[in-house]
């Protein structure tokens, strides 16, 4: 007779690589609708003024954002990162990127949007969660400076968020700077 494990007695390290399983199939998917979502925009007719760029972002989470601009001073923002045992999917859609008049090719942005992070191990800055997925709501202000000679933006920004599931919490040092190549 064929003798069945139960999964609550699985050692934990089954149970850690099943849940690193699912998160690995659930964030490419997120990054493939990312990605997808505004290739499909554009092939519908949205004006792309300002094109797509792909690149780091560095600051209290490190990772790789992809920006494309939407016309109308309008952008959407997708940033895959990570921090403290954690991975997180930001899509921002920034409201509007307007001229500073400081200097040519530096504009500023205001935007809004979501996030979803995936803990597999407990997180220091918030003792007592121990894992899971947590959901929120994000802001974003910032500015950001487009070459003229190399196609490359740089953007500096404040990201503050706040968690609504899987923890009510409010983060508000999300800074980071954003170096991205640009694509025509």
């Amino acid at each position: 007779m064929d003798k069945q494990i139960n999964p609550t007695t699985k050692p934990a390290y089954f149970r850690t690589c099943e849940k690193f399983s699912f998160m690995k199939k659930l964030i490419f998917l997120l990054v493939f609708a990312i990605f997808g979502g505004s290739q499909l925009a554009l092939a519908q007719g949205f004006s792309s003024s300002g094109g797509s760029s792909v690149g780091f972002r560095f600051g209290n989470e490190q990772g790789i954002s992809y920006k494309q601009h939407i016309g109308g001073g309008a952008a959407i923002e997708g940033i895959l990162s990570a921090r403290n045992w954690s991975t997180n999917v930001t899509v921002l859609y920034h409201l509007f990127h307007k001229p500073t008049g400081w200097t040519p090719g530096m504009d500023w942005f205001v935007g809004a949007g979501g996030h979803a992070w995936f803990y597999n191990r407990g997180n220091r800055d918030f003792p007592g969660y121990t894992g899971g997925l947590g959901i929120g709501v994000d802001g974003v202000v910032g500015l950001q400076y487009n070459f003229a000679d190399i196609p490359f933006n740089a953007s500096l920004d404040w990201k503050p968020a706040f968690n609504i599931i899987g923890g009510s919490y409010f983060q508000g040092g999300g800074f980071g700077l954003s170096i991205r190549f640009r694509f025509k």
